[in-house]
Formats: structure tokens, C-alpha cells, sequence
């Protein structure tokens, strides 16, 4: 069966593996039968990115395939929906997973769900909740989702948030308007693992 992740570019990563394999011994051509059973194929996807948005500003980002650009800051439209947000459960976010999990099953695609990539509202942010979202997730979609990761590539969010200050929260020592880069990816990778772990004692 396929699964389905809301992570990165695993697909990538294993077609690349799977040409060098296929270059290696001489052939052009590669199928199912070139990995070992059990092998699992993933692909990602995710979705506009709210602590992104916060992030960027309100930077215009091409439309895929071509069309209009489109305002990143509304995307989500988090500035005019903060209040709605902060709300304990949106009855209807969690509908429409239940039928994305629902359908994605009736295709033959097993969804892989990671509980943060860089996508959850600011609010869980500020209130260092992140168990909690956790909790509504497996109570949620527990019956319906069987494989979770809960922070994807923490070790980037580390060296571009907090070292280089490339990525949110854009923190570091040099080029940077605050953060330390000495101290801070340190504190955040422990928070990082601690939030992790919580997750998966809950879980």
C-alpha cells in the first residue's frame, strides 16, 4: 500500500536512490522489484505555511503553473482569522481531514501525518501547547491514521531559524536583528526533543 505524508520530499530521495541503483548495474530501467518487500514509497505534500506567512510578510509567491501570484499573508487569511482560530476545536478543520484520511484511504494511499512542519497557528506557538494539539490529532484521527511524525526536520528548523537565521524565526548573531547563535539552536533543539517526547508518551 502507498502512503501518504505531509512531510518532505521523500519521493525525490527515493527516485534519485532508485536511478543510481538502476545506473549502478547497467540498466536504464527500474521498477518495484529493484527494492526489498516491505520497502515503503512516500510522497509529500503541505500546506501554505502560516508561521511562514507571519514570516515573510506579505511577499507575493507564484501561482503553480504560472497563474497569479498569490499573497501569502492570506492564504490562510490568519490576520482577519485569529479569533476563529483560537477557538479550543474547529469542528470543520477536523472534517475536512477525516474526509481527506477517508479518502486517501479509498484510493489506496495510507496517510503518514506529521504534526508540525512549520504549518501549525501561531497561537500554539505562543502557548508552548504543542501535547495538546497533539492529543486532539491522535483522539481525531487515531482510527483513521496509524503511522505519525511529529516534527519534521527539526535539525533545519535549528540551522536556519536559530544559526543562520535563513528560516523562521529568523535568529542568529550575524545578519541578524536579535537571537544569539551560540545558545539558541541549543535551547530550541531541547525543546524540540522535549516536545517530541511528549508526544510520544501521549501517543
Amino acid at each position: 500500500m502507498w502512503w501518504w505524508c505531509f512531510s518532505s520530499t521523500a519521493l525525490l530521495v527515493v527516485l534519485s536512490l532508485a536511478s543510481s541503483t538502476a545506473y549502478a548495474h547497467g540498466s536504464e530501467k527500474f521498477s518495484r522489484y529493484d527494492f526489498p518487500a516491505g520497502f515503503v514509497f512516500g510522497a509529500g505534500s503541505s500546506a501554505f505555511q502560516v508561521i511562514l506567512n507571519m514570516f515573510l510578510g506579505r511577499e507575493q509567491v507564484p501561482a503553480p503553473g504560472g497563474g497569479a501570484a498569490h499573497d501569502i499573508t492570506t492564504t490562510s487569511d490568519q490576520y482577519h482569522r485569529y479569533k476563529m482560530e483560537m477557538a479550543p476545536i474547529n469542528p470543520k478543520g477536523l472534517q475536512y481531514y477525516i474526509s481527506l484520511f477517508d479518502e486517501l484511504t479509498a484510493n489506496g494511499i495510507e496517510p503518514l501525518v506529521t504534526l508540525h512542519h512549520n504549518d501549525h497557528p501561531q497561537f500554539l506557538e505562543d502557548a508552548n501547547d504543542f501535547t495538546r494539539f497533539a492529543d486532539v490529532c491522535f483522539h481525531h484521527f487515531g482510527d483513521r491514521v496509524k503511522h505519525w511524525t511529529t516534527i519534521n526536520e527539526p535539525n533545519g528548523e535549528l540551522i536556519y531559524g536559530y544559526d543562520y537565521g535563513f528560516g523562521p524565526p529568523e535568529r542568529c548573531s550575524l545578519n541578524c536583528t536579535r537571537g544569539n547563535s551560540s545558545t539558541e539552536p541549543y535551547l530550541a533543539g531541547h525543546n524540540i526533543l522535549l516536545a517530541h517526547a511528549a508526544a510520544v508518551k501521549l501517543y
